[in-house]
């Protein structure tokens, strides 16, 4: 028994140098004699126990100590510290020479290492174990920890990447341009496309580079691993695109048609291209049959197509193309035929010229411009007129500039000095003159505008010879003038615009002579219904007729004037066919109040075929039968000539509500002249309204539509709106405003 206590080992710990050194020192100490035996420790005696760890922590350190090295968890990286000798001097030096060998240890691990004894917690040096420094000049490596190995590992993936970059080409910057070719557009139009090629076509990766990297827990550098290491085998990576093969896309397959096209020279613009070059080169034929270079080149490029969808198949060529259905497709192809010559003759019919092209020379009166003679009269007496009586004179157009704009006409009285509204009228509608112009015009509309006393406006000859200068035909308006040639449409269609103008504000200030206004109506209509006036052009040319049908305001006058317009008109119109009458019509309707009734006898009398009106009779006269045949619906009937008469005849039926009351007196004289129509047996007698209400349900009947002629379906749409306004209007004149009850409504029954 002594024995074995003899030989019992003591475990002293210190748990201040445990953390730090990982190393149990096991402490042989000398045998005690015990007085108390060998009774284990109660714990009713506590006391003895904590005085025997008491001895054992402070007993001193024997010289038999031996290391015993700690358990050390798998999954943790211990940082030895080294050992220190019993002589600090050599122990300092072995440290300082490892710290060299190891220079490439991270100075993270270097840190931790030399922050983990501190000078309050460290060890003293008789607690150590002195041992020489290693004498082996193998390279110790300090172990990494789990942070390290990341950074170390980041920093290499990153210095990785950062060398691939720099050795990939750089990718050039593709200019811009404006037209594509082929081959550029099938690069750019083609999706991303990644292929995958097959085996000894393409290798993704060496097997040099694609050994994989193993790290040594206990050491920084990584080592390639081994040929006998279980590593997964790293294959070569291969980008696959997610899309799934598209199908046939209409859109990609048109733009490749579009660029074949264009590649062949086969398309729209390539054709609008060679029609134009076509156009200006003159065709070898005779002097009569020349092209007309005036014509522009989308009509030149029209005709062409025109002429290439003319073929004519004879009977073996249908038979050939179309099989057994030749005769079917052959009617079909006639009628597109006869569509487009109706569209072309419909184009050739719109509009009058008016204006005589630049290099037409075939009238004989025609002169160069002439500037008017000024008359200032007794010009001397106003110093105003003596001022710009001499600016115009020495053509000082500065100073004749300055007292136009100033406004200093106002002061003058013009009824004494016909001569310089004349002189004006030249200067502000001359294309002779553009610096002065436009300072004429103002003038002028000032004058008219604000002045009070009565005074001349502009005179019919003045508007003569300006359409005239401008190019006017002379043949319509029976002109004879001057023509300044070479003048732009753009140029013109300004200057008319200032003679619409001046004639408006002439008119609103009734200072036009009544006895000139058919001619200038004549004028403006003539205008109107030229093909190169603007829509803009037509409006102020539709409210300066209406301006000049106001201006007539004396009663006395108003019964002569109205039927020589009227006469005026259709003398004008008589000659034109029913598109351009629709339209002159259709103008002179956009007015109110006179301008509505002009326009209203104006079409009573085309569709009459009256070339003058005598009297201004009632519009609808019983028994008044008409000659003209447009309603009458035949298997070759002109739709578009009778959808414009549709228009002609909504015209003349303007202002129903107003000949209701003549209707209704009309019908109750005839009444008690035939006491016998009291008879419920007999029937009724239409009124005129109603029995042209009856007569266009009728005609709107047998107009048969199938949807195949649009033409047809617009004029019969139009035939029945017209038709259902006058049945609305005739219903709402004739209803009585007393109220009805229901005992009226059931008598009404019972008598009918």
């Amino acid at each position: 028994m002594a024995k074995a206590t003899k030989r019992k080992a003591k475990f002293i710990v210190n748990p201040e140098s445990e953390a730090e050194d990982s190393v149990l020192i096991i402490s042989r100490a000398d045998p005690m004699p015990s007085s108390i035996g060998n009774t284990p420790p109660t714990p009713h005696s506590p006391n003895d126990n904590d005085s025997r760890k008491k001895i054992r922590l402070s007993s001193p350190e024997s010289s038999l100590d031996d290391e015993v090295p700690g358990s050390v968890s798998g999954e943790e990286e211990i940082i030895p510290v080294p050992r220190t000798t019993s002589k600090a001097a050599v122990s300092k030096e072995s440290v300082v020479k490892w710290r060299e060998s190891n220079s490439d240890v991270s100075e993270k691990i270097e840190t931790t290492a030399d922050d983990s004894i501190s000078p309050q917690r460290a060890t003293p040096l008789s607690y150590h174990r002195l041992t020489p420094p290693p004498t082996s000049t193998m390279k110790t490596l300090a172990p990494l920890d789990v942070n390290t190995k990341t950074q170390q590992l980041i920093a290499e993936i990153r210095a990785k990447a950062l060398v691939a970059a720099r050795s990939s080409p750089i990718e050039e910057a593709k200019p811009f341009r404006e037209t594509l070719s082929d081959s550029d557009s099938d690069d750019d139009l083609r999706p991303l496309e990644i292929s995958v090629k097959g085996k000894g076509k393409q290798v993704a990766q060496t097997a040099s580079d694609a050994r994989p990297t193993r790290y040594n827990t206990r050491s920084n550098n990584p080592q390639p691993s081994s040929s006998k290491s279980k590593q997964p085998s790293v294959s070569p990576t291969v980008i696959r695109s997610d899309r799934r093969k598209s199908r046939s896309d209409p859109f990609t397959a048109l733009l490749k048609e579009k660029r074949d096209e264009e590649k062949s020279g086969r398309s729209a613009f390539h054709y609008s291209k060679a029609a134009e070059i076509a156009s200006q080169i003159p065709l070898e034929t005779d002097d009569e049959d020349d092209l007309d270079d005036s014509a522009s080149p989308s009509k030149a490029s029209a005709s062409l197509e025109l002429e290439d969808l003319k073929v004519d198949l004879d009977e073996g060529d249908r038979k050939r193309l179309f099989g057994d259905q030749g005769e079917e497709i052959k009617v079909i192809l006639d009628k597109d035929q006869e569509k487009r010559e109706a569209d072309e003759l419909q184009q050739s019919r719109v509009g009058a010229s008016f204006w005589r092209e630049n290099d037409d020379d075939n009238d004989v009166d025609v002169d160069m411009d002439v500037e008017l003679a000024m008359d200032f009269g007794k010009y001397s007496q106003q110093p105003v007129l003596c001022l710009l009586y001499n600016a115009f004179k020495s053509h000082d157009f500065a100073q004749a500039s300055a007292v136009l704009s100033s406004g200093l006409l106002n002061t003058v009285n013009l009824e004494l000095f016909p001569g310089v509204i004349d002189y004006l009228c030249y200067i502000a509608l001359s294309p002779s003159h553009e610096n002065l112009s436009s300072d004429a015009f103002n003038a002028l509309l000032n004058v008219w505008d604000t002045s009070h006393t009565p005074m001349p406006g502009i005179s019919l000859q003045i508007i003569l010879n300006a359409v005239s200068r401008l190019g006017a035909k002379s043949d319509i308006l029976k002109l004879k003038g001057s023509h300044t040639p070479n003048l732009d449409d753009e140029r013109r269609e300004d200057l008319v615009f200032r003679l619409v103008k001046l004639i408006e504000s002439s008119a609103r200030s009734r200072l036009l002579n009544v006895t000139t206004i058919p001619q200038v109506v004549l004028v403006l209509l003539a205008i109107s219904l030229d093909t190169s006036t603007s829509t803009a052009l037509q409006k102020e040319i539709a409210v300066a007729l209406d301006t000049m049908f106001q201006s007539i305001a004396d009663p006395n006058v108003v019964a002569e004037i109205e039927p020589a317009i009227c006469n005026q008109i259709l003398l004008y119109v008589s000659n034109f066919n029913a598109v351009n009458t629709s339209h002159i019509i259709t103008l002179l309707a956009s007015g109110v109040g006179r301008s509505i009734r002009i326009a209203r006898w104006v079409a009573r009398s085309v569709l009459l075929v009256q070339n003058e009106v005598k009297d201004l009779i009632p519009i609808l006269t019983p028994g008044v039968t008409t000659p003209c045949q447009v309603f009458q619906v035949r298997r070759d009937s002109d739709y578009v000539e009778m959808g414009h008469y549709v228009q002609i005849l909504a015209v003349a039926l303007t202002d129903i509500p107003s000949y209701i009351p003549r209707q209704i007196a009309a019908a109750a004289a005839l009444k008690a002249g035939r006491p016998v129509m009291n008879s419920p047996s007999k029937e009724k007698i239409e009124t005129p309204l109603e029995r042209l209400e009856t007569c266009m349900t009728f005609v709107h009947r047998q107009i048969t539509d199938t949807g195949t002629n649009i033409e047809r379906s617009r004029t019969k749409a139009a035939l029945q709106h017209l038709t259902l306004r006058l049945g609305y209007q005739l219903k709402a004149g004739t209803k009585s405003d007393k109220p009805t009850g229901i005992l009226g409504y059931f008598e009404k029954r019972n008598v009918a």
